[in-house]
């Protein structure tokens, strides 16, 4: 791999008093040396040295490139995994870009990818030196991935990393593989809410909820912790009732919900759901058909999604800016009265277009998630083009909707464009993976 470069430099170290158990790896040609895990594997080739954990599945790769792999970190780590995409991981995924303190020198990132069927999620620094640069990233399963654990890693054995034979051990005690139960107890918990109250929430109340049950979750032992593991189960048992199983057993579920709302007391996690339910169902515009809060959110998320994407085509709908997707929201309330019926009916199904929507970005195929971002990117586009512009500060809005542009009923956001957002929704996912009671017009449960 060349001289040692200045990386360890760009590390701040965290670790414990505790020193774990380490082993050295020293370079064939003794240029560098690196402490890595005890019982891990470790081995070179070519520009390349891989310290692997058989058990776990993590992986520490260490990567030695040339000028020719780019003039910044950004363009090296796009080169890179340009060529992983055509060296055998086709899905890979990047976001969460974020330079270091000096632009030019380092840059870090988070991947995904599938291998042999198996979702993996990646942190990567890549930092420039001075003949090249250097890849360093950790990987480890989606379902056991912990960010704590690649922090304390990264820190250990980037610090470690010395010229020639003398890296000594760090002292660190690398923290335990998390399994990522909490969290997928957290929202298949979620999924049931939805699911028994027959009302998907929109990306904003899910956060909340999501926040509000693991703050509580976390306050438990571990063995009521472990009672929540059912919630997952639960989630594969809906996905397989029958249509004529639906709606009784969504009946049972809302009978029970209610029972654990009214014994729960000041949780907080259900008093936020009770609040953020109660607003949900405000009637903000009047009808027929009446637009309800959760409607207008939902389509406010998934527009300012939509912009969101066309300045960062991998981001991921947690990232969308909550004022523009409030502003947004405010027009669509606005512009209630002037749309069709049609278009009507689909806007009040965006909470179930816009949570599937998620669902699919978070979960599905690659192929899929791709499809979908041109989708909701489209839609964005359609609803910026036909939106007057804001009129002059010395020139007052025309009394006529008609003056200077399109008429308003077809302004807001189109039919067409809403429609085949919705087709694809439901036609590739829900229908397609087993969920019931859903259909291409937006029916939910």
């Amino acid at each position: 791999m060349g001289r040692l470069p200045a990386v360890a430099l760009l590390v701040a170290l965290s670790a414990s008093t505790w020193a774990g158990e380490w082993s050295k790896y020293v370079a064939p040609d003794r240029s560098f040396s690196i402490h890595y895990p005890g019982g891990w594997t470790a081995g070179a080739e070519g520009g390349s040295v891989e310290f692997r954990c058989g058990a776990t599945g993590e992986l520490v790769r260490l990567l030695s490139l040339g000028r020719e792999a780019g003039d910044t970190p950004r363009a090296v780590a796009e080169a890179v995994v340009d060529m992983l995409r055509q060296g055998g991981l086709p899905d890979v995924t990047v976001r969460e870009w974020q330079e270091g303190d000096e632009p030019e020198a380092s840059i870090t990132f988070v991947a995904a990818y599938t291998d042999e069927g198996r979702s993996y999620v990646a942190d990567v620094l890549v930092a420039k030196t001075g003949d090249g640069a250097l890849w360093v990233s950790y990987s480890a399963p989606e379902a056991d991935y912990s960010a704590e654990r690649s922090r304390v890693l990264f820190a250990a054995m980037l610090g470690s990393l010395a010229e020639g034979d003398e890296s000594v051990p760090p002292e660190a005690a690398l923290p335990e593989l998390g399994s990522g139960q909490m969290d997928r107890n957290a929202r298949a918990f979620v999924f049931v809410l939805e699911f028994a109250m027959g009302a998907p929430f929109s990306s904003a109340q899910e956060k909340v909820i999501l926040d509000a049950f693991q703050a509580d979750i976390g306050q438990l032992s571990a063995q009521d912790q472990a009672a929540f593991d059912a919630y997952p189960d639960l989630v594969a048992k809906i996905r397989r009732l029958g249509e004529a199983d639906v709606e009784g057993y969504r009946h049972s579920l809302r009978e029970t919900l209610r029972e654990v709302v009214g014994e729960a007391g000041d949780s907080p996690a259900f008093r936020v759901l009770t609040e953020e339910l109660d607003r949900s169902g405000e009637v903000v515009a009047a009808g027929p058909p009446p637009l309800v809060r959760a409607a207008a959110q939902a389509m406010g998320e998934m527009l300012a999604y939509g912009r969101l994407l066309q300045e960062d085509p991998t981001a991921m709908p947690d990232s969308l800016d909550p004022e523009v997707a409030a502003a947004i929201r405010d027009e669509a309330i606005e512009a209630w009265d002037t749309l069709d019926d049609n278009t009507q009916k689909l806007v009040a199904d965006a909470p179930g277009i816009w949570m599937v929507a998620r669902t699919v970005l978070r979960d599905g195929q690659p192929a899929e998630q791709a499809a979908l971002r041109r989708q909701i990117e489209a839609l964005a586009a359609v609803q910026i083009q036909a939106t007057p512009p804001p009129a002059a500060p010395d020139q007052p809005a025309p009394d006529d909707p008609n003056e200077g542009g399109e008429s308003k009923p077809t302004s807001w956001v189109t039919h067409n464009a809403l429609m085949e957002m919705n087709q694809m929704t439901f036609n590739t996912n829900m229908w397609s993976n087993g969920y019931s009671g859903w259909t291409p017009l937006g029916k939910i449960w």
